[in-house]
């Protein structure tokens, strides 16, 4: 890796510097670029020109070439200087920053409205306060804004930082000027980097993470890149092939390392340093007062105070939404104070929530504070006093028109005009007791539409009616008393369920039974010696032990199960402990040397852990010696009745034996049901134990992967030795992919991908024909795809290469390689690179391989 040494590096700027020590470059998305250096300071001629103060001043920085000619490493602006001496000798430390931090000095406040302007007019808008400022688009140059934006207490750079996170972009500061410019998005470079594949790291950018990863339906090989070290300089948007894959620069580093300056670059998609959406936090709850310029509707335009200028035709309509609601709705007038409240930190969630009183000290109305007026231009008002409560609505102090509840005068309807009752129905007036009814003149009540009632005032009292009736009544009242009805609750004793032990020793007694059956049944067919002998130690231990079980399991419950759960659970504990102790006897080689009751209770305590197993429950210290008891005494017992039962039996155990079988069948028909149940519940557990095993199995162990390879090559044989003829399209597909496997196989690789092919009619799938590992190869992975004959790479319906790397990691689509090899490895091979190899075999299995490149052409 040719390398530049530091002493090739030129810093000009008026420092004076006579000996660069140390020297360190950064470029990232979203930071201004820095260059930090330290070094040793020519007295006659830097030290003086440092005390001129040249914080502020342009700094260039450039590499002598083997030519004789310099080029620019970067350009920027001196942010701090510090000189100390020692002794005779001046030590300077220095620190630069590109142009763009001149933009990131003031926090600002202002509001962008005019929502046809563009992300580009708004950014320019922004970059005129700044001389020399100016940017290049590569994101959002032509999206309108849609909505106001708002600038508050924000530097002009973290506006515009904020403003590219709209696009999940960032900002590129420009390094090879001093200007305050930068690139709104990745920056488009012409240059094409070189570099070697020997040395780099792969790293999976947090910004995927942050995103939200898979959840959020990214795809994490878009977040992959590659930190790759190289001696020459290039520039952050450059493009390169790196691990076959169009990539582009997205950070830079350089540092001195041993006199020499290396950098280092993230070498990736663009996409590695995306961003979240960026808000201003600070204007979550907050208001910004303003002028009403305009209303219209449920609408009004503002001129808020942070912007010098706003003209009615751009200002924004923002909603007039009053926190009283319609309880006392009145639009804001033009040339009135409003705020802009901000319901969260998101700008487009700003309303107009209130209008502001600014005559108070000039009203008479408004003077007193325990006074409140709600009044409108047109001379209505509602009145909130302390002693009483009022509608106005007009009139004059002589005639006025008015509703009140007072203190004083209670309820007064006053009108210098009429004053209008009506209803559809009827209008009652009661009191306790008086209504009075008076008008100067004359008091008149008559039924509508000239009928026949009515009732007049005027100087006499005057009834007309069909009918008239006079009626009067009294009214006695009575104090509450409570009749509430009382509900008596009789509580019932509940009857007490008592526990059967004479059922429980019953069943016991039978399921103790069924085990002398079974274990009978073993020493008149086979004998007792041997394996025999261990075969009826297991079948007593267990079958007992199970029954013994069982009875304790219902005292705790305290409730008898029923006799054929007994019965069952000696047959199957019998059966079950023979077969086991058998399988053992290996293990346990006491079952078989003569110790009966220690090998019942071994094989008593091995059926335990084997039973858990199964379930997939813990096995405890107490519980295998609960069982290894158990199952020892009950042999201790039931050996007797074993022995007594040869005797009896004599010289018929065969015809013995097959009446105790039909004595079985019955009760295994009885608890075949109870079997499945058991049966189903210990598959359920076992499941994620068969899913490992199959999970193991689909890699394949040696074994296997040789009988499948031995197959493979069987039928390549007899295709080649012309006794296997391919007639089909999928066996000539089949037969290709066949030789692939065979082909890379013989060169060190191991097929790590499912569905290998070892039948010529099987079934073609859609997706990668082969993935292969080999430790040692370069690179370690190769993804093959198999062609026979004429067949060659096609194009699917939506455009995508087959074997491009779009068409492998499915671009937003799901990943054929993950489908292949799984996630997790999918994940290892996209980090540790891969080559993709076209392998055409032609009609007499001679095979040629091409490599790929990353849009799925072939590499002449």
């Amino acid at each position: 890796m040719p390398t530049l040494t530091y002493d090739r590096i030129r810093i000009h700027g008026g420092f004076g510097l006579a000996i660069l020590r140390d020297f360190e470059l950064h470029v990232r998305p979203n930071n201004h670029a820095e260059v930090e250096f330290n070094g040793i300071v020519d007295e006659d001629t830097g030290f003086t020109e440092i005390e001129k103060k040249i914080t502020g001043h342009e700094v260039s920085i450039d590499v002598l070439e083997d030519t004789g000619q310099t080029s620019s490493l970067f350009r920027g602006l001196a942010r701090q200087v510090l000189v100390n001496r020692e002794g005779e000798i001046y030590y300077i430390k220095g620190r630069i920053s590109s142009g763009t931090y001149l933009l990131d000095m003031e926090k600002k406040s202002r509001s962008f409205q005019d929502i046809s302007m563009t992300y580009k007019d708004v950014v320019n808008k922004v970059l005129e306060d700044t001389p020399h400022a100016a940017a290049i688009f590569t994101v959002g140059k032509d999206v309108k804004i849609g909505k106001p934006l708002i600038q508050y207490l924000e530097t002009d750079w973290e506006f515009i930082k904020r403003l590219a996170s709209h696009f999940g972009s960032y900002v590129i500061p420009e390094v090879t000027d001093s200007k305050p410019r930068f690139w709104f998005g990745m920056r488009n470079g012409s240059g094409q980097a070189v570099f070697s594949e020997t040395d780099y790291d792969s790293v999976t950018s947090d910004a995927y993470y942050t995103l939200g990863g898979a959840e959020a339906g990214l795809k994490r090989m878009n977040y992959f890149y590659y930190v790759v070290r190289d001696g020459q300089n290039h520039v952050v948007g450059d493009k390169t092939t790196f691990k076959q894959k169009n990539l582009v620069i997205c950070e830079k580093h350089a540092c001195t390392e041993q006199g020499h300056l290396v950098f280092s670059y993230y070498v990736g998609r663009d996409t590695i340093a995306g961003t979240k959406k960026a808000y201003n936090e600070k204007i979550t709850g907050m208001s910004l007062l303003g002028t009403v310029l305009e209303t219209q509707g449920q609408t009004l335009k503002i001129h808020l105070d942070i912007d010098k200028q706003q003209s009615k035709g751009t200002a924004y309509p923002y909603l007039w939404a009053p926190a009283t609601g319609n309880l006392m709705y009145c639009m804001p007038q033009v040339g009135t104070r409003v705020s802009l409240y901000f319901g969260s930190h998101d700008e487009h969630s700003a309303k107009a929530v209130n209008c502001i009183r600014t005559n108070g000290s000039a009203s008479s109305l408004m003077a007193d504070p325990n006074k409140r007026y709600f009044a409108t231009e047109h001379g209505k008002q509602l009145q909130l006093l302390p002693d009483s409560l009022g509608l106005s609505g007009g009139g004059s102090e002589q005639a006025p028109l008015q509703m009140s509840l007072s203190d004083k005068l209670e309820v007064l309807f006053q009108s210098h005009k009429s004053f209008l009752i009506h209803a559809r129905e009827q209008i009652a007036f009661e009191s306790e007791k008086l209504i009075r009814v008076s008008a100067p003149l004359q008091v008149t009540f008559a039924q509508a539409g000239g009928g026949q009632a009515a009732l007049n005032m005027n100087n006499q009292y005057d009834i007309i009616g069909v009918a008239t009736n006079l009626s009067g009544s009294v009214h006695t009242g009575y104090p509450n008393y409570d009749d509430e009805p009382i509900i008596e609750v009789v509580e019932e004793a509940a009857e007490e369920k008592k526990f059967s032990w004479g059922k429980l020793i019953g069943n016991v007694l039978g399921g103790l039974a069924m085990v002398a059956v079974v274990a009978g049944a073993i020493a008149l067919t086979v004998g007792t010696g041997g394996l025999a002998g261990v075969a009826i130690i297991g079948a007593i231990a267990v079958g007992s032990s199970m029954v013994i079980g069982q009875a304790v399991s219902d005292v705790i419950s305290g409730e008898v199960s029923d006799t054929s759960e007994y019965l069952f659970k000696g047959f199957v504990g019998a059966v079950a402990g023979a077969t086991s102790a058998v399988t053992s006897a290996v293990l346990v080689p006491e079952l078989i040397a003569g110790s009966a009751m220690l090998g019942a209770g071994v094989a008593g305590a091995v059926e335990t852990i084997v039973e858990n197993a199964v379930f997939g429950q813990d096995t405890t210290a107490g519980e295998l010696l609960l069982n290894f008891g158990i199952a020892a005494v009950s042999f201790g017992v039931l050996d007797n009745v074993v022995r007594g039962v040869k005797k009896l039996f004599g010289k018929g155990a065969k015809e013995a034996a097959e009446a105790a079988a039909k004595q079985a069948d019955n009760v295994l028909e009885a608890g075949a049901k109870q079997a499945d149940e058991v049966v189903e519940a210990a598959g359920k557990q076992a499941d994620n134990i068969v899913d490992d095993v199959a999970d193991s199995a689909r890699r394949g162990s040696d074994s296997a992967i040789d009988t499948a390879r031995s197959a493979q090559k069987d039928i390549i044989k007899a295709i080649e030795n012309g006794d296997i003829e391919l007639v089909t399209t999928k066996q000539k597909g089949n037969y290709g992919e066949m030789k692939m496997d065979d082909f890379f196989e013989s060169q060190g690789y191991q097929r790590i991908s499912s569905d290998r092919v070892i039948d010529l009619n099987t079934p073609t799938h859609q997706g990668i024909d082969g993935v292969y590992y080999n430790p040692n190869g370069h690179p370690p992975y190769v993804i093959g795809e198999a062609k026979y004959g004429t067949s060659k790479l096609s194009i699917l319906s939506d455009g995508t290469p087959q074997m491009s790397d779009d068409w492998i990691t499915g671009g937003n689509k799901v990943s054929r390689l993950e489908q292949s090899v799984g996630i997790d490895l999918a994940d290892d091979i996209l980090l540790e690179g891969y080559e993709k190899i076209l392998t055409k075999i032609d009609t007499n299995g001679n095979i040629i391989t091409y490599a790929i490149d990353a849009s799925g052409n072939i590499i002449k």
